[in-house]
């Protein structure tokens, strides 16, 4: 009797430790982002110039710096907070135009910093979007998380 009492404990103890496993592996990415809130919006440009909405900025106005290594962008929000960002992937598809001279493009950036409400911003977003390789005219949605702003 006693080894068949063991042998369910065993088993209890093993099957909580698993689903302890399981819920410390599930609860890992939201601590990860512990502080951290979404961010969505919309951007077009052309150039080094571009602008749009999204979340905890409003509208923005952004100029792009690709005389950097890795290029960066700064964010300029209606109230003159700013928001800097590094581009640490750039990827035109250059084998899916979408119409003559106009091709999908996927970006990473990672969240520098800035001022106002985003000094010392962190975060990082993923952007789809189209670019025109000849005007250079492109577009954009963007996805990803930052810190919140003014760290509440």
């Amino acid at each position: 009797m006693k080894t068949k009492n063991r042998k369910r404990l065993s088993t209890k103890l093993i099957l909580l430790g698993i689903l302890l496993l399981i819920l410390g592996l599930a609860a890992t990415p939201a601590l990860a982002r512990r502080g951290q809130v979404p961010l969505r919006g919309r951007f077009s440009g052309v150039g080094e110039t571009f602008s749009g909405r999204a979340t905890h900025l409003g509208r923005f106005d952004g100029v792009i710096d690709n005389t950097t290594d890795p290029p960066n962008a700064v964010w300029t929000a209606a109230n003159g907070d700013t928001l800097t960002n590094i581009t640490t992937s750039f990827v035109i598809d250059f084998s899916a135009p979408i119409e003559p001279d106009v091709y999908p493009y996927t970006q990473t950036i990672e969240f520098t910093g800035g001022n106002g409400r985003f000094q010392n911003a962190t975060g990082s977003a993923e952007i789809t979007g189209t670019i025109n390789v000849v005007t250079f005219e492109y577009n954009g949605r963007i996805e990803g998380t930052i810190s919140r702003p003014n760290g509440h």
